[in-house]
């Protein structure tokens, strides 16, 4: 006697006759006794019937779907080469307009002065360029400045260059000194008057 689950590999084969005289044999013993099986093989019977029913397509059938495909894909090129025809003589227009107005208008740039340390610009009092430590919050620049009285007038340059500028009544060896000691501070030098 065969298995259940041997039966019902079987079953496909069965319904389509390819089976051998054995195992013909043993799924005709089978069916006798199991309810499954017998319903697997209605509807393997039904599928079967339903199968054959159905037309068969035309041999051309393939041809004639790829030819509809490539028709449409045509289509959709001519649609988007009309697209890009309609829009490219304006976006290049307008892009041309566009280079033409940032060459012909000035364009006003703040130029960053980069100068040596001995280097003097015209101020009503002493200019001293400090130098800060990297890490220096901006709080910090500012109470060192303002304690002094003093306004930054550039900076920081590149290099990190702040000029700072004092009033005439202010001594300048002696913020020099202050700064210097600060902790802060990694620079900090009078600049050579004109």
């Amino acid at each position: 006697m065969s298995s259940h689950e041997e039966v019902l590999e079987f079953l496909p084969w069965f319904v389509n006759g390819t089976l051998n005289e054995r195992e013909q044999s043993m799924v005709n013993d089978h069916l006798q006794g199991c309810r499954e099986c017998n319903e697997e093989v209605k509807v393997l019977l039904e599928t079967s019937k339903l199968f054959h029913a159905s037309p068969e397509p035309s041999p051309d059938l393939f041809g004639q779907a790829r030819s509809e495909f490539l028709q449409q894909l045509q289509g959709r090129r001519e649609r988007r080469a009309n697209w890009a025809r309609r829009w490219m003589i304006p976006a290049t227009m307008a892009a041309c307009l566009v280079v033409a107005v940032l060459i012909v208008s000035p364009v006003s740039r703040q130029e960053e002065s980069f100068g040596t340390l001995g280097n003097s610009a015209s101020s009503s009092g002493h200019v001293i360029q400090l130098v800060f430590q990297p890490d220096t919050p901006e709080k910090s620049i500012r109470s060192l400045v303002l304690g002094d009285q003093g306004h930054i007038i550039s900076g920081p340059t590149a290099q990190g260059v702040y000029r700072l500028e004092l009033p005439l009544d202010k001594d300048p060896q002696w913020v020099l000194e202050r700064l210097r000691n600060h902790p802060d501070v990694q620079f900090a030098e009078l600049e050579a008057s004109p």
